[in-house]
């Protein structure tokens, strides 16, 4: 149903929550983040680096068009404010996440 995010390697398009798309020098970086399992601590998230060619501009598109699907809506273009303030979120999101992980790690050794 989802070919080119099947290519990809991402097998359960229906855990799909949410994508990011931005740049990083000289490549386009999509983001792509999956809903939490019951089975697992932390929610998982996929990177993908693509470089800025026709070729890999065909894929990148349809990639995207296939996680608006998924996610039901458009992609929408924020106001630089709007968008750093939703990568601060973001990044503390992550940093709180890795935190909770190193600590559990910690009271693991020390049983």
């Amino acid at each position: 149903m989802y070919p080119h995010l099947n290519k990809l390697g991402i097998e359960q398009p229906q855990r799909i929550e949410s994508f990011i798309f931005r740049r990083e020098g000289v490549f386009d970086v999509l983001k792509v983040y999956l809903k939490k399992s019951g089975s697992e601590l932390f929610s998982k998230s996929h990177k993908f680096k693509f470089q800025r060619s026709e070729e890999d501009g065909q894929l990148r598109l349809a990639v995207i068009q296939e996680l608006e699907t998924i996610c039901r809506r458009k992609h929408e273009v924020k106001s630089r404010k709007e968008k750093l303030m939703a990568d601060i979120s973001h990044l503390e999101k992550v940093v709180h996440s890795k935190l909770a992980e190193i600590r559990h790690e910690i009271e693991q050794l020390e049983d």
